[in-house]
């Protein structure tokens, strides 16, 4: 029992795997297997975790052709064997105490779902923040039903349930029907509202157990790219998801939905002089989209500088982008003057 399956997918990160997976095998809770999927690397990386799966029978390497973080996360999920599962980044750590005190969470509240706290560094060290083995009574604990987690993840200021899976350890059986979505770009952002949906009952931990790596290539600080352009339709697809369980949030998602479409033809109108190679054809299906669906759209309780934005782009894309255009040329020259 309380048997947890921690999935690291693996892509080229030679630099740092060695410090994540110390910080997985110094874990004081036991219980647990690493399933490594090694997603097609070129560097090192193999030969690191075919070291570490010496040290520790605890470790499952899987090699794949690269194809990218979800369908390696997928792979992990049904090759798991635990009651919960867990996510680590390769080019991130966690504290040593993380799976002890999540699992006491578990079975304290008898959740579906753990949240806990991150911390970003991009300092290449193992420090661990010396924390001491302190009980989860000592540490803040929020308790959500699912409505209540819900409202949490979209509206929460302090943005206490991240869309981060690796901020988080989840039974297993949430999974049941859930993948993550292939070639698309912030899959997180379509599990992790999945995820809440289906638990009855959700604990957030102010405790920073994961420690986030800030890389200067991470996917965040890269440009438009393919993956990116694909996940224009994330709201659309939440829509679907969440409002026939909480219609309350309709309004919201229909919003950050409009707001998505637009956001997505605006990077493909310019990217820093660039010419996306495939801009007109993904401009197209855009446009076409939203226009297919305006008058649902024009229902719902938008702000009025999300209606504009949407009547402007209906009425006329090439309008659109001009005023686009001359937004950006006024914002370039107050620049210059301050």
């Amino acid at each position: 029992m309380d048997y947890v399956s921690i999935i690291i997918p693996v892509y080229n990160t030679e630099m740092y795997l060695e410090r994540c997976l110390q910080s997985v095998l110094a874990q004081t809770y036991l219980n647990f297997e690493v399933i490594i999927v090694d997603d097609g690397s070129t560097d090192g990386s193999i030969e690191i975790c075919k070291k570490f799966a010496l040290k520790s029978p605890k470790i499952k390497i899987i090699q794949i052709a690269n194809s990218g973080v979800s369908v390696a996360r997928n792979i992990g999920i049904k090759n798991s064997s635990g009651d919960y599962i867990c996510f680590i980044d390769s080019d991130d750590f966690i504290d040593r105490f993380l799976l002890e005190r999540v699992i006491s969470c578990f079975r304290l509240y008898n959740c579906d779902i753990v949240k806990f706290n991150s911390i970003i560094t991009s300092q290449d060290k193992t420090d661990q923040t010396n924390q001491t083995n302190q009980d989860v009574k000592n540490y803040v604990v929020e308790v959500y039903n699912t409505s209540d987690a819900v409202y949490e993840y979209f509206h929460g200021k302090e943005k206490k349930l991240k869309v981060q899976v690796w901020s988080g350890i989840y039974k297993k059986e949430l999974f049941s029907n859930i993948e993550f979505p292939i070639g698309k770009a912030y899959e997180d952002s379509y599990v992790t509202p999945q995820l809440l949906v289906k638990g009855q009952k959700i604990v957030y931990l102010n405790y920073p157990g994961y420690f986030y790596f800030m890389r200067s290539d991470s996917l965040m600080h890269t440009g438009i790219t393919e993956s990116k352009i694909a996940s224009y339709d994330i709201y659309k697809i939440l829509y679907d998801i969440v409002c026939k369980l909480f219609p309350e949030y309709e309004d919201y998602i229909c919003e950050k939905w409009v707001y998505q479409y637009i956001y997505t033809y605006k990077k493909l109108l310019s990217t820093e002089g660039k010419i996306y190679p495939n801009s007109y054809e993904w401009r197209k299906r855009i446009y076409k989209e939203l226009h297919a669906d305006k008058k649902f759209l024009l229902t719902k309780a938008l702000s009025k500088s999300c209606r504009k934005q949407l009547n402007l782009f209906l009425l006329s894309p090439r309008l659109f982008k001009i005023c686009i255009d001359f937004m950006d040329m006024k914002s370039k020259r107050k620049d210059s003057y301050e």
